[in-house]
């Protein structure tokens, strides 16, 4: 009945509710908000009275349903188990041809993250300095000219297309880490031996370009590091 479902999803919600109040915040049991799983409402009933209701995510269903008995309930979580089983199996062989495409696009860009935010940060560093040395150069320019121009020069020479997220091999994903720790270095090195913001500016992409003729070239040589 409508009114059991409604008493267990507040249910669920009195518990999380709990979680949230007492996990750490390195904690894997953190939620991050109710709304990932419900959002309160109200409908209005053939009568014409105003009852409650609630909107439920798929993570909110999952939760729900594994609360539920009997043979349906029984077969969800069956099913549920078998997939999770499955993607474990697949992570732990990297075996990533059992993964669907939008999953290995998701594992590459986490494992692409890191190295990017390395590269942004010394852009942001880039940034400061250049403003500190020349009052003329506007922040707001700088940051909507030399973000995309890295980031869209990295993706460029490794053939990734304009506005698409890292190539899901493992190798390629692999290089982009490389070249934006490389690029840290230039940028901070050249920021460290005080030369001109702008001609920083102008050599970066050259720069880009040159590491990595080397790093195709030779990528053992660096694969090693």
């Amino acid at each position: 009945e409508h009114f059991h479902v409604t008493r267990d999803i507040e249910q669920i919600i009195k518990d999380l509710k709990d979680i949230e109040e007492t996990a750490s915040d390195q904690d894997t049991t953190k939620i991050g908000g109710i709304q990932k799983f419900f959002f309160k409402s109200t409908y209005v009933d053939d009568g014409g009275r105003r009852r409650k209701m609630y909107y439920v995510t798929e993570d909110g269903f999952n939760l729900l349903a594994m609360g539920f008995t009997g043979k349906k309930a029984l077969k969800f979580k069956l099913a549920f188990l078998a997939e999770f089983k499955r993607l474990k199996d697949a992570l732990a062989n990297r075996d990533h041809s059992l993964l669907d495409y939008a999953t290995k696009q998701r594992l590459a860009y986490q494992a692409y993250k890191p190295g990017y935010h390395v590269a942004m940060s010394a852009v942001r560093q880039l940034i400061d300095y250049a403003v500190d040395n020349d009052p003329n150069l506007n922040r707001k320019e700088l940051e909507e000219y030399l973000y995309p121009l890295v980031n869209g020069s990295i993706n460029r020479v490794l053939g990734i297309p304009k506005g698409q997220r890292p190539d899901v091999n493992p190798l390629t994903a692999a290089y982009m880490q490389i070249l934006n720790r490389e690029v840290k270095k230039f940028l901070q090195r050249s920021i460290s031996e005080g030369h001109s913001p702008i001609i920083i500016i102008d050599n970066v992409k050259n720069f880009i370009c040159s590491c990595a003729k080397d790093l195709l070239d030779a990528p053992d040589q660096h694969l090693i590091h």
